[in-house]
């Protein structure tokens, strides 16, 4: 192996990492064919270090506990972190199951299993162990610039997250801990760590920020820790009621930053439709059946207060100043079209590159907002358009993909005829979000079949001079909109979700397999209950 020009071996070990991207044991496995091996490959498979529930849980013991002295060796090599405790059960779903699987010994025994081992609880782990492993860590790794926190992920609907609360304000704290704070005095020493410049935070749910943000601590260990960031990226559960300001302020504390995304884990939609949801674009616009348009999803929940809920908070008092904000990504999200424009004319003047996926609008009236709006008119001024928003509030916008975005209107009779921007003016069955794209980048349109022309105005009259772009920017952005752009883009902050330290996805099969159990034997337990119900009430 010595003989080897050093060149080749470099090449070599590159592409291992590459063949190995999802499978990072067997890179490790690799460490062990030469000393060489061992000293080149050390950098990559150690630079992402993980804490996860096999390493504090005192019950079980799945995995050996962390070995202090080795971490204090690897921990200087180390540059990111990815806490995993998505398996930790939250007391409210620990009662809840309780009431629902009364009717099956095997599943009580199973819900006191829960309670007792997957828990914050002495025959765990308690959120004061949570705090000490995880400043242990930070402190014996210096250089750790990323970090991402899977939050627990509750297989039925809660109404307190208590553990999801404690594990993030423990982090917090933790995070905040390892840094300088702003009021130190300029001759106090402090031990050298690296500013945290990514953070990805999955499972939030939204009433966690309300409860954190209600604490002056709390706000302060925010603060710090969100004072050096560029990448964010929050994934929220928007079930529950919440206090709108407090998410966008807790953005707002991160000065620094330069690519955000948002998304929703409490979306139900997948790659697949359910039988509510409609596939809209006929040429009548009513948002029912058709092709080359949006979806229009039908909200039959009767409780209307649930439904206006289970929307992505809007931005209401001073807006959050992020002046150096260019990315910014809205991922299966839902939310009005006022405070999608509130957004936009926030973070608007700075923003470079704009990506919705999945993204809905709420609508419970023809007066509220809609994507593109009609030809040929000016709406109201309640009534915005969000791709003449996004031409105005966006000068220096030079890319813009969007993927599947449509409606989510409430309405107990979706079989009545609604106004809609679905269906092409032009008669060429081109997508809603193909035609978004050349509305926002002053496409001109061509002519309706009768011959008449298609044009899109903006909001007032006073806007008819509207900025313009070079033919080949244009160009690239309309051509790159469409379809797989998810795929193909790369968005900082998305990438430090899927892989904290941009070379190996954080994937923990044990956890997967662990939710996977929980919901199975979840489900099984409401088919019981549903069967006795039914033999017992006559």
């Amino acid at each position: 192996m010595a003989s080897f020009p050093a060149e080749i071996l470099l090449h070599i070990l590159d592409y291992l990492v590459v063949a190995c991207y999802n499978d990072k044991n067997g890179l490790l496995q690799l460490r062990t064919t030469c000393r060489l091996f061992d000293e080149a490959l050390r950098p990559y498979v150690l630079k992402t270090l993980q804490l996860d529930y096999t390493r504090l849980d005192r019950g079980y013991r799945v995995q050996k506990p962390l070995d202090n002295d080795a971490f204090r060796r690897i921990g200087p090599l180390c540059q990111a972190l990815y806490v995993d405790m998505m398996v930790v059960r939250d007391d409210s779903e620990v009662t809840t199951l309780n009431e629902m699987c009364w009717a099956s010994e095997e599943l009580t025994a199973f819900v006191e299993d829960l309670r007792d081992h997957w828990s914050l609880s002495e025959g765990s782990f308690t959120e004061l162990d949570y705090s000490r492993q995880l400043s242990w860590m930070l402190r014996h790794a210096p250089n750790v610039a990323a970090v991402k926190l899977s939050l627990p992920l509750s297989s039925v609907m809660v109404d307190e997250c208590r553990a999801s609360t404690l594990i993030l304000g423990n982090t917090f704290a933790a995070l905040a801990k390892r840094l300088p704070a702003d009021d130190e005095e300029e001759g106090e020493e402090h031990e050298h760590v690296e500013e945290l410049r990514s953070l990805a935070l999955e499972n939030v749910p939204i009433v966690s920020f309300t409860s954190l943000w209600r604490n002056p601590q709390d706000v302060k260990n925010i603060r710090l820790a969100f004072r050096d960031l560029r990448h964010l990226f929050v994934s929220v559960r928007v079930d529950r009621e919440w206090v709108p300001h407090c998410m966008w302020e807790m953005i707002g504390s991160a000065a620094e930053l330069e690519s955000l995304c948002i998304a929703d884990t409490t979306d139900p939609e997948e790659e697949d439709e359910d039988e509510d949801e409609k596939t809209s674009g006929e040429a009548d616009g009513s948002g029912r059946g058709g092709g080359g348009g949006g979806a229009v999803r039908w909200a039959r929940d009767p409780d209307v207060y649930a439904w206006i809920m289970r929307c992505l908070p809007d931005i209401y008092g001073p807006r959050p100043q992020l002046p150096r904000l260019t990315s910014l990504e809205l991922r299966r999200v839902r939310l009005y079209g006022g405070g999608l424009a509130t957004i936009l004319r926030s973070f608007g003047p700075t923003l470079r590159e704009l990506r919705l996926d999945r993204v809905y609008l709420k609508r419970q009236s023809d007066e509220q907002a809609l994507w593109i709006g009609a030809p040929n008119a000016r709406l109201r001024h309640r009534t915005p358009r969000v791709a003449a928003c996004v031409r105005l509030a966006c000068p220096r916008l030079r890319v813009c993909r969007v993927s599947r975005i449509g409606y989510d209107h409430y309405d107990v009779d979706p079989r009545r005829a609604r106004a809609y921007d679905l269906a092409d003016p032009c008669g060429l069955s081109r997508s809603l979000e193909e035609r978004f794209l050349e509305v926002v980048w002053g496409v001109p349109q061509p002519p309706a079949p009768d011959g008449s022309p298609v044009v899109y105005y903006p909001q007032e009259k006073l806007q008819d001079v509207w900025p313009s772009w070079q033919d080949e920017e244009l160009a690239t952005a309309v051509g790159d909109g469409a379809g797989d752009w998810h795929v193909r883009a790369s968005d900082p902050a998305s990438d430090c979700q899927r892989a904290i330290d941009g070379l190996f996805p954080n994937r923990n099969q044990y956890t997967l397999d662990a939710l996977s159990s929980f919901a199975e034997v979840a489900s099984r337990g409401m088919a019981l209950v549903r069967e006795y119900l039914r033999n017992e009430v006559p």
